[in-house]
């Protein structure tokens, strides 16, 4: 990953930690023992194999309507299994 692309990751993960921090402390949640740099680290780190993941050839891909399938017929199941509860 270039340079640049690397950076605006970062900062984006800054961002995006920040948030969680602030939307933590709007519903009075604590943010005691956040650990805003390793957030940041762990992000980078899953934004960087998700894009090598899928820039490799042999990645198998899910097409939308197959992804929706599977989650329709979980939630069915479910649906089955909590009825009268």
């Amino acid at each position: 990953m270039d340079k640049a692309k690397r950076d605006r990751l970062i900062e984006l993960a800054k961002q995006a930690g920040e948030g969680a921090i602030k939307r933590r402390l709007a519903v009075g949640l604590s943010v005691s023992g956040i650990d805003a740099d390793g957030q940041i680290a762990r992000y980078i780190a899953d934004v960087e194999l998700g894009l090598s993941e899928a820039d490799d050839p042999n990645t198998k891909w899910v097409s939308n309507e197959d992804a929706k399938a599977g989650w329709a017929a979980k939630r069915a199941n479910l649906m089955k299994r909590t009825k009268g509860v």
